[in-house]
């Protein structure tokens, strides 16, 4: 067990054994090999299928790499699901593993994003079940493995309603809540402005009699049979006042909505470009109007292309009878036929001269009311398609899966060995001008450990962070590294971070008196020569009861990592990400790991707390403190020395006694106050346990003032010395 010794009282030593260590959450990639998917697409935005090797470059940094492999891969093929003997059979056999030109590792595949964006979405009940539903098939059969999934709102500004995630369950619980974060807008304009299809122009139309008597006839208004089939809708006179109303508004403001609504996408582009690889857009809207401007829908579609953004728009009216706009657009070309044909007769009345006046109506909505036309338009100029009069989503969504799949496969290795966790860019080049290709723009340079995994969303963000021109730092937090055991390569050695939590965004989850915190650390550990030798990640949620959420923010989070390094001088990037709140602090922590042999000791730190720990005693934890055969305590260290009057250091250490020498190993203790020795004594320590590990925890005086600790293993004539200065408040 574990001992706590008193500059006034030293009570006996206690030993324990117990389980293996648990590992720590990190992460690992490999950049020695490299493999790019690429989409490419002709002007039409169709997949190109018959690209040869020769006709792609491949640029790292400004300088070619030479494939090693290039192929062609087509969707995945969805089979359909067996059932009864057949699934049986399915369950019991062996999977064929699938066919490749080349078995190689794939360390650095395309990074694949799903935005699901809610364009202008009202509160109906019928379109809302529909959007939920076609969500939820899409997140229940057709979602990838290691996609990360988000969902936003595009009406006034783009706004996140759910951050990226790869867990399915975490998404399929967000969708449920998705409308809680549309409540209270108004109908958008597109909803309500579908007047012409629904009605004629209200008019008034002042006539006089052979004998002179005047008359005013109030006329338009009325529902158009053609458009609204079986439809509840009112016919009183105020009603169709009001639809007529609406298309008088679609007149003089179509061109201003269609703006608005244009400029939401330029908007959802600038939003989505920086993010990284591809990005496949589910966007689910009433329609699109359309401002007549080829040349700004050029550019805007454009953008979205080179920012490899692929829209697949679903038209959330569904399959609707009282929604067709077909025969929307066919009655309004036959009204305007009718139109055209009696303004080729003179003008010889003002109801003449108020019908003709019409055709200028109809040719501004049949440029905008159909919008799902304009979602088509979108969709396809993007490589994507419309969803639409179709409440069966299940093939569309396979078709979406299956499209966003298909790809060529592109393999090289890096020219430079330097795995520094820089962001290394890349570019791709066709030799024919009239194709475009989508690509992984970049990637971090991280060299390859054992078992090497790909970095999740969450520590992208990290590295993101990290490799920012001018690193973010919006808050503080504290880091320090500690030295412990001896090991054969050099030291086991100890990062810790102190995150104070009042600096976290804490957020109130529907439905519940719950604050959220969520928060992420990412670390490289390098060498002297700026070489990536560890990392480290950890992500972290908390729910808050709102009561305690006051006493939360006036804690510290504690969060240690062990990694095995030689001697040397290390640095630290660390990027501390506050995921409510979408901001990052960087921070960087020097230190050194001197060469240990013989007697070992461990850096001396500050004690936060002695906290629980989970399960059985783990004696190969430097932080576990053992007080009896199956208890320990969690040491949480204080990376502060500045301490306030209220409190009650402790300093924690272990011992690692030379197994080669044969005398016992003791523990010299100096305690001075304002540069002045108060207390020396030694001590004589017991065997350490089955690891060779003694640990202490030392309880110190709390008068304010500066002190410093000077502690010396001792063991025979070997020694080792570390020593520990704080400060304690005057009030």
């Amino acid at each position: 067990m574990g001992r706590i010794l008193s500059l006034l009282a030293l009570p006996p030593l206690m030993v324990v054994t117990a389980r293996a260590q648990e590992p720590t959450v990190t992460f690992r990639t490999s950049v020695q090999e490299v493999v790019l998917d690429l989409v490419v697409r002709d002007k039409h935005g169709r997949i190109v299928k018959d690209l040869k090797p020769e006709q792609v470059a491949v640029y790292e940094d400004g300088v070619r790499q030479t494939l090693t492999s290039f192929r062609f891969v087509p969707g995945r093929e969805l089979q359909p699901v067996p059932s009864g003997k057949a699934a049986l059979r399915a369950k019991t056999q062996p999977k064929a593993a699938p066919a490749r030109s080349v078995e190689l590792a794939k360390p650095m595949p395309a990074v694949n994003l799903v935005c699901i964006v809610l364009h202008n979405l009202g509160l109906d009940p019928r379109t809302t079940q529909y959007t939920i539903g076609a969500i939820r098939e899409f997140l229940n059969n057709h979602l990838e493995p290691g996609t990360g999934v988000a969902f936003f709102s595009l009406y006034d500004n783009f706004t996140v309603l759910h951050q990226f995630t790869t867990d399915r369950n975490e998404l399929l619980q967000a969708a449920s809540n998705l409308f809680k974060g549309v409540q209270g807008r108004p109908p958008t304009f597109a909803s309500v402005a579908d007047a012409m299809v629904t009605a004629a122009p209200f008019m008034a139309q002042v006539s006089v009699g052979p004998s002179g008597e005047a008359s005013v006839k109030m006329g338009g208004g009325e529902i158009n049979p053609n458009v609204i089939l079986g439809a509840d809708i009112g016919t009183d006179t105020g009603e169709q006042m009001q639809r007529a109303d609406l298309t008088d508004q679609r007149l003089h403001f179509g061109e201003l909505e269609g703006m608005r609504e244009w400029d939401q996408i330029m908007l959802m582009i600038n939003q989505l470009g920086p993010l990284p690889g591809r990005k496949t857009v589910l966007f689910f809207s009433p329609g699109l109007m359309n401002v007549g401007d080829a040349d700004l829908r050029h550019k805007l579609l454009k953008r979205a292309n080179d920012a490899q953004i692929s829209v697949y728009a679903i038209d959330i009216n569904g399959l609707d009878a009282s929604y067709d706009p077909v025969q929307a657009s066919s009655a309004a070309l036959r009204h305007l036929a009718g139109v055209s044909a009696a303004q080729t007769k003179p003008l010889n009345s003002a109801k003449e001269a108020m019908v003709a006046a019409q055709q200028d109506v109809l040719i501004n909505d049949l440029f905008s009311s159909n919008g799902q036309e304009n979602l088509r338009e979108l969709a396809e100029a993007t490589g994507g398609f419309l969803i639409a009069n179709s409440n069966d989503l299940r093939k569309p969504m396979q078709r979406v899966v299956q499209e966003v799949d298909t790809h060529y496969e592109a393999i090289y290795r890096p020219a430079s060995q330097q795995y520094d966790g820089r962001l290394r860019s890349i570019e791709v080049k066709l030799a024919r001008k009239d194709l475009t290709v989508q690509s992984r723009t970049g990637y971090f340079a991280l060299p390859a450990f054992k078992g090497s995994g790909e970095p999740s969303l969450v520590e992208m963000v990290g590295l993101a962070a990290l490799n920012a021109p001018e690193p973010p730092h919006v808050f503080d937090y504290q880091t320090a590294a500690y030295q412990f055991q001896p090991t054969a390569t050099g030291s086991e050695c100890a990062l810790a971070f102190e995150l104070p939590a009042k600096d976290f965004e804490a957020r109130l989850q529907p439905d519940t008196d719950l604050q959220r915190m969520h928060l992420a650390v990412v670390a490289l550990v390098k060498d002297s020569h700026g070489q990536v030798v560890d990392t480290y990640s950890q992500e972290t949620a908390y729910q808050i009861p709102q009561d305690k959420l006051e006493a939360m923010r006036q804690t510290a989070i504690p969060l240690t990592h062990l990694v095995d390094l030689p001697p040397g001088h290390y640095h630290v990037d660390a990027a501390v990400v506050d995921l409510e709140a979408n901001r990052a602090s960087v921070a960087r922590l020097d230190f050194d790991n001197p060469e240990s042999k013989g007697l070992g000791m461990s850096s001396v730190m500050l004690v936060q707390s002695l906290g629980p720990t989970m399960g059985l005693v783990d004696i190969s934890d430097p932080f576990q403190y053992p007080v009896s055969l199956l208890l320990a305590r969690r040491v949480i260290p204080e990376l502060a020395t500045a301490l306030p009057r209220q409190a009650h250091p402790f300093a924690y250490l272990v011992i690692y006694p030379d197994k080669a020498n044969p005398e016992k190993p003791k523990l010299q203790v100096e305690f001075l106050a304002a540069g002045k020795l108060v207390v020396k004594r030694t001590e004589d320590l017991p065997a350490p346990a089955a690891t060779g590990a003694i640990p202490i925890v030392l309880r110190a005086p709390a008068v304010p003032g500066n002190y410093e600790l000077r502690l010396t293993a001792l063991q025979g004539s070997a020694s080792a010395t570390k020593d520990l200065t704080y400060t304690v408040a005057a009030n």
